[in-house]
């Protein structure tokens, strides 16, 4: 402890020392460099930056060119039902759209990247709700990846949603009970006894899904909960209102 002060003062001394050294080294490495050595660095420099442009350049000249054939090259590939590859061309397209960003350019780019998106969905639509009605579980992979390369894939789950959930929809809607609906037949089966034939094709529905939602979307859960949220918010009249017009 008697020693600290002085191990500290030497150390300091010692810094001090090594900090002039060193500036001392540097000065004398700067003023080593020969004025032509330092020329060709800053050439090198440019020739570098140059390079960098040209190269972004080349870029935005190859994105201008695909551009330039993009509608008749899905146009065509739709018109022979390659669907897969027209997809592949739509999200190629769409990921250059940042080298067109705060361009004049930009907007029409954007308005025909749409107007494509919008004719390949058209396309596929009516074999989608085929697919999916016939449990063609292959299929609806297939085009779910399709839609989410065109960035369409929350048009493709309400496509799914709508198809599963019709027949219970429509069961649901044209049930006429005798202790809900006014004017029904007083003999026909009430809402009690509508239930449970109505819940158990729900979960013969659910039960399918299952095992069919986990080979087509990356997110089974989640899917399997809207599926199920958005069947009971689709009935009309709603499941509350029917409850109430029997307690009425």
């Amino acid at each position: 402890a008697s020693r600290l002060t002085y191990d500290l003062h030497f150390m300091r001394e010692g810094a001090l020392s090594l900090q002039s050294i060193l500036r001392s080294v540097e000065t004398q490495s700067q003023a080593s460099v020969a004025a032509d050595t330092s020329a060709a660095l800053d050439r090198l420099h440019f020739l570098d930056t140059v390079k960098h442009n040209m190269e972004a350049a080349r870029e935005v000249l190859r994105e201008a060119e695909s551009w330039s054939t993009l509608e008749s090259d899905v146009i065509s590939l739709l018109g022979e039902q390659n669907y897969e590859r027209a997809a592949e061309r739509l999200s190629e397209a769409n990921k250059s759209m940042v080298v067109f960003q705060n361009t004049p350019e930009y907007e029409s780019r954007r308005t025909l990247m749409i107007s494509l998106q919008n004719q390949m969905e058209a396309s596929l639509s009516s074999a989608l709700v085929a697919a999916v009605n016939s449990q063609d579980v292959a299929v609806c992979r297939n085009y779910f990846s399709i839609f989410r390369n065109i960035q369409r894939e929350s048009e493709f789950r309400n496509y799914y949603y709508g198809s599963r959930k019709a027949s219970l929809v429509e069961m649901w809607q044209k049930a006429r009970l005798s202790d809900c609906d006014a004017g029904a037949d007083p003999s026909a089966q009430t809402f009690a006894q509508f239930l449970p034939t109505f819940f158990s094709a729900f979960l013969s529905m659910l039960s399918t899904e299952r095992s069919s939602i986990p080979a087509i979307f990356p997110d089974p859960q989640p899917t399997m909960s809207t599926l199920i949220t958005s069947t009971l918010s689709s009935l009309q009249p709603s499941f509350g209102e029917r409850l109430i017009a029997v307690n009425t």
